[in-house]
C-alpha cells in the first residue's frame, strides 16, 4: 500500500501542468523574422483549446504541410528552432501546445496517452479545413510527440510520413522505464490511472499502430539517451519493424535526447542543465533577476543548435527519398 501510493505521488507530479524550466531560453516567433505565424486553436478533448500556429514564409502552401509535435515540457516553443529548419526548406508546419503544456489550459498533462487524444483531435481537424482537404499530412515529433506521432499514424490514413525523434513506443513502456523493477508490479495501477483519462488511446503501441499504418517511418535516437533508454525505444522497434517497408532507422552517438542537433549543442545543453541543477537545489533560481543572470550565462543558438546532415536525411525523406 505504501509502495503504491509512493508510485501514484510519483506520476501525479509528471502528469501536472508544464510552463518550462526555470532559467531555461525559449525562443518566441519575434526571433524570427522571416518567418511568419498564424494563430489557429483546435478544440481538444473536453472542450480544451489547443493553442496552436501555422508558421511559414510567405503563404501557407498546402503541399508542403507538417504538424510537428512537442516533447513534455515547455510546449512547441522549445522547438522553434527545429521549427525554423522546416520552413526555410518550403514547409507549412503547424505546431501547437498540447493538454496541460504552456499556453494551453487544463489542470496537467493528464497522462501520455494525452499526446495522441490532442494529435487525433488536431488531424481530425485540420483535415477537414478547407485549405488542407485532401492533402497528404506529414508528422514529425520529439519524445513524447514523437510517441504520439506513430500512435496516432494508425487512426489517420491520409498520414504518409513519420519523423520520430527519440520517441518512446508506448504509455507502459515509459511507465515502466521509471519504476525500479522491484515495483514493476505495481505499474497496472498507474495505467489503470492512465485508461480513465484516455480509454482509447492508453494501450496503443508504436510496434503495433506502425503495422496498421500506411506511413513510412524515419526513426532516429542516440545510444546515451538518458530519457528514453535505447534499449526501450530504438532497440524493439527496430526488431519489430525492421522488415517493414519504407522503414528506416538511424542510430547516433553524444546526442543524449536529441538526436536532430548537434554533438555541440548535446554538449552545451548537458553542462547548462546540470548548473541549473544545482542551482535549483540551492534555490538560487528562483527570482526573475536570478533566471535573467542564468540565461545570459550561455549561447542558446549552440545549445538549440541543428544538425545540417542529419537534417540533410529527414528532408530527403520527407521528399520520398530513401535515406
Amino acid at each position: 500500500m505504501l509502495f503504491t501510493k509512493i508510485i501514484k505521488k510519483k506520476f501525479d507530479e509528471v502528469l501536472g501542468r508544464y510552463h518550462g524550466e526555470p532559467g531555461q531560453y525559449y525562443f518566441s516567433p519575434e526571433d524570427f523574422p522571416d518567418i511568419k505565424s498564424e494563430p489557429f486553436d483546435i478544440e481538444g478533448d473536453h472542450h480544451v483549446m489547443l493553442k496552436g500556429f501555422f508558421y511559414y514564409n510567405d503563404k501557407i502552401n498546402p503541399d508542403r504541410m507538417i504538424v510537428f509535435d512537442h516533447g513534455i515540457g515547455a510546449g512547441h516553443f522549445a522547438y522553434l528552432k527545429e521549427i525554423e529548419y522546416l520552413v526555410q526548406h518550403g514547409y507549412t508546419v503547424y505546431s501547437y501546445d498540447h493538454t496541460g503544456c504552456a499556453s494551453t489550459g487544463g489542470s496537467g498533462i493528464l497522462g501520455f496517452a494525452q499526446g495522441v487524444n490532442d494529435l487525433d483531435h488536431v488531424l481530425t481537424t485540420l483535415k477537414k479545413d478547407r485549405r488542407f482537404i485532401g492533402k497528404q499530412w506529414k508528422l514529425m515529433g520529439h519524445s513524447w510527440g514523437a510517441y504520439s506521432a506513430m500512435n496516432v499514424s494508425a487512426l489517420h490514413p491520409e498520414v504518409t510520413h513519420v519523423v520520430s525523434l527519440a520517441g518512446f513506443l508506448s504509455a507502459r513502456s515509459l511507465v515502466e522505464q521509471y519504476i525500479p523493477k522491484m515495483f514493476l508490479k505495481y505499474s497496472d495501477e498507474v495505467m489503470d490511472r492512465e485508461r480513465q483519462h484516455n480509454p482509447k488511446y492508453t494501450d496503443m503501441d508504436a510496434r503495433d499502430s506502425l503495422k496498421k499504418s500506411r506511413a513510412k517511418l524515419l526513426y532516429l535516437q542516440s545510444h546515451d539517451d538518458k530519457k528514453v533508454f535505447f534499449e526501450l525505444g530504438y532497440e524493439p522497434l527496430s526488431k519489430a519493424l525492421g522488415n517493414r517497408a519504407d522503414t528506416t532507422f538511424i542510430a547516433l552517438d553524444h546526442r543524449n535526447h536529441d538526436p536532430q542537433r548537434t554533438d555541440a549543442a548535446a554538449a552545451a545543453n548537458a553542462q547548462m542543465m546540470e548548473e541549473r541543477n544545482q542551482l535549483k537545489r540551492k534555490g538560487k533560481l528562483e527570482t526573475r533577476q536570478e533566471q535573467e543572470a542564468f540565461q545570459k550565462s550561455y549561447d542558446w543558438n549552440v545549445i538549440y543548435q541543428q544538425d545540417p546532415e542529419i537534417w540533410k536525411k529527414i528532408l530527403e525523406f520527407l521528399e520520398c527519398v530513401r535515406v
